[in-house]
């Protein structure tokens, strides 16, 4: 048994657990809520303590490596190319948690796709797209059981890019997918149109029914979403579509909104039956995909080393 930390760090909370990357059992886990609009310097202390805490589980249990997927970009060498929620470029808690076990950052859509390519849904498939659709939107194509970062470790984009929206009456807009159609943009939108705060996306799934507002959100959301997404499987021809994240996973949103609106927009009839399939291991898979990226950050770094 190999024993690892994975801690996925999302917009609206930071999982971590012990994992054995050798089976991708979940051994110990522990949930805090992200609170993002506080000082760095606590949510980076909140980290400090989720690992001093499981290691104090595994008293007697060597961990092997600590992986921290993350919201960010992240380069080829695994540095911290933009920091949302931590202080500076994030290598002072990295220098902190090195104190337990090698550690090291990851793009948090590829370490959920490695795990659902090890464990999860991708496992029958050589190559597919892993989407993950929460606070934001990310992806990331993995191939022959490796994610493919692109030559400067961003291919994690499919939603945050600038793109123009003609208009009908008037001259065309410059908008983003992501703020209309991640958890957070949802929500967002909602509130901006019917004058209300501090909803989420799961407020708005809610009201569907009973709300035109939350009912013209949510359909533009996953319109918006059906585009982009079949435009990735026109582009890519991947052996399948693994969605997962938050309101990925929200029930009812994959097969009854998204799917149709992702294969009634395929261009080839060839393409249109491309399995489209949530995460298997639910939101496990960045906690664990997490700890398996660490691992082999700290085994690389071994065999360079020499030893």
């Amino acid at each position: 048994m190999t024993v690892c930390i994975g801690i996925d760090f999302g917009g609206t909370k930071i999982a971590a657990g012990l994992v054995d990357i050798s089976s991708g059992a979940v051994l110990a886990r522990r949930i805090v809520p992200t609170l993002a609009h506080r000082n760095p310097k606590a949510i980076e202390d909140d980290v400090k303590n989720l690992v001093a805490d499981l290691c104090s589980e595994a008293a007697g249990t060597r961990i092997a490596a600590i992986g921290i997927g993350m919201p960010e970009l992240v380069d080829v060498t695994g540095r911290l190319q933009s920091s949302t929620y931590l202080p500076g470029d994030g290598q002072a808690l990295l220098a902190h948690l090195s104190g337990f076990a090698p550690a090291f950052y990851d793009s948090d859509a590829r370490a959920a796709a490695m795990a659902e390519s090890r464990f999860g849904a991708g496992r029958p498939f050589a190559n597919f797209a892993y989407v993950t659709i929460s606070t934001g939107l990310s992806y990331s194509l993995m191939i022959d059981g490796r994610p493919y970062r692109g030559a400067r470790g961003y291919a994690i984009h499919f939603g945050s890019t600038v793109s123009y929206w003609p208009g009908i009456h008037t001259e065309g807009t410059d908008a983003i997918v992501e703020d209309y159609a991640s958890g957070k943009g949802l929500a967002g939108r909602y509130d901006r149109l019917s004058s209300r705060a501090g909803s989420s996306a799961q407020d708005v799934l809610a009201l569907e029914r009973s709300d035109p507002i939350a009912a013209r959100v949510l359909r533009d959301a996953v319109e918006l979403l059906g585009d982009r997404l079949a435009q990735m499987i026109d582009m890519i021809d991947p052996g399948a579509l693994i969605i997962g994240g938050g309101l990925g996973l929200s029930d009812g949103f994959l097969r009854d909104r998204l799917e149709p609106s992702i294969r009634r927009r395929l261009w080839s009839d060839a393409n249109r039956d491309t399995p489209v399939l949530p995460a298997e291991l639910g939101t496990d898979s960045g906690l664990i995909g997490a700890a398996m990226l660490g691992f082999t950050a700290s085994e690389d770094l071994r065999v360079r080393d020499g030893s």
